[in-house]
């Protein structure tokens, strides 16, 4: 049932749920001078929100996923739309460039502003649509259309790049995130119709980052525990997967094999900062020793990892 608060809910979920992985001090956003928003994901479909069936397509700023479990957008706020309105209230000089292959017109766009956004994604969905040579999941863990190439392209020439990652899960960002011209990274997901009001409120400060990561982003798609199995030669025709890794997935796998990953699960900042001074540690009586089991420790009845 729709109400009245329907769409100031959805804006919330998504303001809650972006992830803020990394922040030099570019945000919240204050006033800027001049911004530059940069990338097709930024923007709107060409084709309108509902424009491919099932949303078995990846134009404008990516919301949601395809596959029989979407619904049809009653509307769709992307980013430049909600940007406009604050550039309007903040006399802000707002500027955008939504070709994602024109790197050449990206830089010129992004060189003098003071703030660059540039907006990548990562799609997926179910197998019985392909979009762009993806047959229902991803082909590999890069950004799509040009993406890594895109942040260069900016981060090059502009000082104050800030990325924003629209993604169905993890995406190999190693050729970009330590550039030291990128100083912010926001991570949304999948934000639903209300996507670009809920990146604004949080770049701008109306609302503080408390999103983690419900995955673990690695350096290398290798790190990884499980891949996809690209082609089926089982007999008969229904993969056999062995799962020998038994509770070993995600960040328990990284642990286990001594991974370092780029982001692990549950990581997120915040614009809060805070210090710990004067600590003090005091036995409480009865206190246990902690008893090893098996690399793990049991810790006042409670099992941690160790």
């Amino acid at each position: 049932m729709r109400t009245a608060l329907t769409p100031s809910l959805i804006r919330h979920i998504g303001a809650s749920s972006t992830v803020l992985l990394k922040n030099e001090g570019s945000l919240p956003l204050n006033k800027p001078r001049s911004i530059s928003l940069i990338g097709n994901d930024l923007g709107p479909s060409l084709l309108g929100p509902n424009g491919y069936d099932d949303r078995g397509g990846d134009m404008g700023t990516l919301a949601m996923g395809w596959g029989s479990g979407t619904a049809d957008f009653p509307y769709l706020v992307d980013p430049l739309q909600a940007f406009s309105l604050q550039a309007r209230k903040d006399r802000s000089i707002l500027n955008w460039h939504l070709n994602d292959t024109d790197l050449e017109g990206a830089a010129k766009v992004a060189r003098h502003a003071d703030v660059a956004i540039v907006g990548i994604n990562s799609d997926s969905g179910e197998q019985y649509i392909t979009v762009e040579g993806n047959e229902g999941d991803r082909n590999d863990l890069f950004p799509w259309h040009n993406g890594t190439e895109l942040v260069l392209a900016v981060a090059a020439v502009n000082n104050n790049t800030i990325v924003v990652v629209h993604a169905v899960g993890p995406v190999i960002i190693e050729d970009w995130i330590d550039h030291p011209n990128v100083t912010a990274v926001l991570w949304p997901g999948l934000p639903g119709q209300e996507s670009g009001n809920g990146l604004l409120d949080v770049m701008y400060g109306a609302y503080n980052p408390s999103g983690r990561l419900p995955y673990t982003i690695a350096k290398r798609r290798e790190d990884y525990s499980a891949d996809i199995i690209y082609v089926d030669s089982a007999e008969p025709p229904h993969p056999q997967v062995d799962y020998t890794e038994k509770l070993n997935i995600d960040y328990r796998h990284f642990l286990s094999k001594n991974i370092t990953p780029r982001y692990e699960f549950g990581y997120g900042l915040s614009y809060t900062e805070f210090n710990f001074t004067n600590l003090q540690l005091n036995e409480w009586e009865g206190a246990q020793e902690p008893e090893e089991k098996g690399g793990e420790r049991v810790v006042g009845g409670f099992l941690a990892d160790w």
